[in-house]
């Protein structure tokens, strides 16, 4: 309700500090009077190396529309440089064309965010492109043909050995980029009901980046994926 009243942009702070404590925030239960306030989930808190992306899919999977972003608890003042105790740096990339506040905020508020950790400190991550069919990460948009083009443009100091794409919260495909920079163009021909869609990158040093999703509209009914119980006598290949 203070959210509400006051209309400013929000994130979920720290949601797991401590242990598990999504309690704090009502599960993330859905609240669509505050959806448009509501821009992001820190996915890497403070100084700590803990990673919270399950609150993240959590949050997104309730109905919220937010972003990923990260806090560094920067009592220090030395804003954008506060190393964790594993020698990682929690960093928030923000999509604009101006550095100014009016245009961060905006940023912020259409999830033109993406959040990464990465080492050494100097290994900046750039998500120079996320786009859906020429859409923005960030956007909600209707689709009429059940089809969906994606292009990613990413670059970094590090190799990066893996790029998923999630659907929804399942994983839909996986390219093995083995490349500081790389260019994926994927589709999904099965576009069906409502969706997101959003980014996972892995370097091959264990660091990580996620996205904020793509929001699809298109015509028809979603249905998730299958998911088969393999046994242990079965499994062959990790």
């Amino acid at each position: 309700n203070f959210v509400i009243t006051r209309g400013s942009l929000t994130h979920f702070c720290h949601p797991g500090i401590s242990g598990d404590q999504s309690s704090r925030f009502n599960n993330f239960a859905y609240v669509p009077e505050a959806d448009p306030y509501m821009f992001g989930v820190e996915v890497l808190s403070g100084f700590r190396s803990t990673r919270y992306e399950r609150f993240y899919l959590l949050a997104l999977a309730n109905g919220w529309h937010v972003g990923p972003v990260t806090g560094q608890d920067n009592h220090a003042r030395n804003y954008g440089n506060r190393i964790d105790g594993s020698g990682n740096i929690n960093l928030t990339g923000v999509l604009l064309d101006t550095l100014n506040r009016a245009k961060l905020l905006e940023a912020f508020g259409k999830q033109r965010t993406y959040a990464f950790q990465a080492s050494p400190a100097s290994d900046r991550m750039f998500l120079n492109e996320f786009t859906a069919d020429g859409r923005w990460m960030g956007e909600v948009y209707e689709n009429n043909d059940n089809i969906v083009d994606f292009r990613i443009a990413v670059q970094a100091q590090n190799k990066f050995i893996a790029a998923h794409l999630y659907k929804n919260g399942f994983l839909f495909e996986r390219f093995e980029p083995d490349a500081s920079e790389f260019v994926w163009a994927v589709s999904d021909s099965e576009s069906f009901g409502s969706t997101y869609y959003f980014l996972k990158l892995l370097q091959e040093d264990r660091d990580v980046l996620w996205s904020s999703p793509i929001w699809v509209n298109s015509s028809g009914v979603y249905q998730p994926p299958e998911e088969r119980i393999t046994s242990i006598s079965e499994l062959r290949a990790n």
